[in-house]
């Protein structure tokens, strides 16, 4: 388990502003290109800044039955979520939720260079088929070996939204 072994990195996805139509059932990340990526953790979070859990995890494969989509949700630091272990395109992990939210979401990926994404995009879905992009995150891929935060503004932010960042 070489990833287990690597330092964690966290990359902030901002909170979408606007009406009750902004909120949806399906959200997920999207690492585009191609690429292999490990996701230890995903935290949706609500306009109030606390955390709001969906009802099931999907996603765009998993390597085996020890990197199913459910963990990156689970909490578990040493468990993790992968597509699989060759590059493919636009893999992704998201879930599903109850009812209609609108969220920001905070991702935690492995710092092996093999593993990381260079960049990851949040989408929204109401149906789990059509997706819509919202904001994007330019991450660090490489020669990273301490856990940081790394913030993605985006131009949908309200004025009131920039002073958390």
């Amino acid at each position: 388990m070489m990833l287990l072994q690597c330092a964690l990195f966290m990359t902030i996805f901002p909170v979408v502003t606007g009406t009750v139509e902004d909120s949806h059932r399906y959200w997920r990340l999207v690492a585009p290109g191609e690429s292999k990526w490990a996701v230890v953790e995903i935290r949706w979070l609500d306009v109030d800044g606390v955390q709001v859990k969906g009802s099931s995890s999907v996603a765009s494969g998993e390597a085996a039955e020890w990197s199913s989509a459910e963990n990156a949700f689970d909490g578990d630091l040493k468990s993790y979520w992968l597509a699989d272990k060759t590059e493919s395109s636009n893999r992704w992990v998201g879930q599903q939720f109850e009812a209609p939210v609108r969220v920001s979401a905070e991702v935690m990926q492995y710092a092996h260079d093999n593993y990381r994404t260079y960049t990851a995009e949040l989408h929204y879905s109401d149906d789990g088929e059509a997706w819509t992009y919202v904001d994007v995150a330019d991450l660090q891929g490489e020669g990273v070996d301490e856990p940081h935060w790394e913030v993605v503004p985006s131009v949908e932010k309200s004025d009131s939204m920039l002073d958390l960042f």
